[in-house]
C-alpha cells in the first residue's frame, strides 16, 4: 500500500495539495514506485498523461484518487485509457479498481500483457503525434512539429501570452488539438510548477453560437491551466500564443457542422415541396 498524499478526500484539498508537492517526473515515479514490478515505465507515463489531459490531475501519485474529480466516471476513465493503449476493459475488470492510480496503471499493464503487450507499447499507429514517451533528459518530441522548444518557453513563462477562459456556453471556443505535444523533462516539471497541463497543441478560436463554430478568429498554439483563477473557478482556462492562419484545420471543422446543415436544408426543402 502507497502511503496517502493527503487526508482532506476532496477535490480541492487535492488541488491545493498537489500545489505544495515537488514535482514527480514519469521516470522517478516509474523509478520509485514501479521498478520491480511488472508495470512498465511507457505505462506509467501514458496513463499519467492519460489523467493530465482529461481529468487535470497532474503529478499523479499511485495512491491518488481519480474519484476526488467532481462527476468524475470511472468507466469512462477506463474508455479513455482503453482508447490510449487499444485495449478493452470489462465490467469486472473496472469493478475491481479502487479508482486509485496505481489501480490504474496495474489494470492496464494486466490487459496489455493478456494482449502480448509485455512492453506496455499500444499497437496503435501513432503517425502525427507525438511518440507515446519521451525521455525525461530532453523533454521534447521525436516528431516533427511546429512547436518548439521556445514557444514552449514562452507559454511557460508568460511572455507575449493571452489568457483565454471559455465558460459552459460562451461566444467563442477552441476547437481542435493539431500539433500535439505531450512535455517531459524539465519543460513538464516547469508547466506544472506554474499550474499548466504539459500538453501544448494548435487550436483554432472560433466566434460560435451556442457550440457552432462560425467565424474563425485565429489560430493559437495552447497550453491548458489546471485550474481558472476565475473567483468561481467554473471555466476552462488557457495560455495562448498566435500562430500561423491554418486553413486545412479550419476547414476540418467547418466541414462537419457544413455537412450537417445541409442535410437539414434539404430535409427542410423536401418537406416544403411536399406540403
Amino acid at each position: 500500500m502507497f502511503p496517502n498524499p493527503f487526508t482532506n478526500s476532496n477535490e480541492k484539498a487535492y488541488f491545493d495539495s498537489i500545489k505544495k508537492r515537488e514535482s514527480i517526473s514519469d521516470d522517478a515515479f516509474y523509478r520509485d514506485y514501479y521498478a520491480n514490478t511488472d508495470v512498465t515505465l511507457n505505462t506509467c507515463a501514458r496513463v499519467r498523461r492519460v489523467l493530465c489531459e482529461q481529468l487535470r490531475m497532474c503529478n499523479t501519485l499511485p495512491n491518488d484518487n481519480v474519484a476526488i474529480v467532481s462527476d468524475v466516471d470511472i468507466g469512462e476513465v477506463c474508455f479513455e485509457l482503453a482508447e490510449e493503449f487499444a485495449v478493452t476493459f470489462s465490467s469486472a475488470d473496472i469493478n475491481e479498481i479502487d479508482s486509485t492510480v496505481d489501480s490504474l496503471v496495474q489494470l492496464t499493464q494486466r490487459q496489455l500483457q493478456r494482449i502480448g503487450g509485455q512492453h506496455g507499447f499500444s499497437p496503435k499507429e501513432t503517425v502525427g503525434v507525438v511518440a507515446p514517451y519521451e525521455s525525461p533528459a530532453t523533454g521534447t518530441s521525436s516528431v516533427s512539429t511546429p512547436i518548439t522548444d521556445a514557444i514552449v518557453r514562452r507559454l511557460i513563462d508568460g511572455t507575449d501570452t493571452e489568457t483565454l477562459t471559455f465558460y459552459d456556453v460562451s461566444d467563442c471556443q477552441i476547437y481542435g488539438r493539431k500539433h500535439l505535444r505531450q512535455l517531459s523533462g524539465t519543460l513538464a516539471a516547469d508547466a506544472a510548477s506554474v499550474g499548466c497541463v504539459p500538453t501544448v497543441y494548435q487550436s483554432v478560436l472560433w466566434f460560435c453560437l451556442v457550440f457552432v463554430p462560425v467565424w474563425p478568429i485565429g489560430t493559437y498554439y495552447i497550453m491548458p491551466c489546471v485550474k481558472c483563477d476565475d473567483p468561481d473557478g467554473d471555466a476552462d482556462q488557457y495560455r495562448a500564443v498566435r500562430a500561423n492562419w491554418d486553413t486545412a484545420q479550419v476547414l476540418v471543422h467547418y466541414l462537419p457542422f457544413a455537412v450537417h446543415f445541409i442535410v437539414v436544408a434539404a430535409g427542410l426543402v423536401a418537406w416544403c415541396w411536399r406540403t
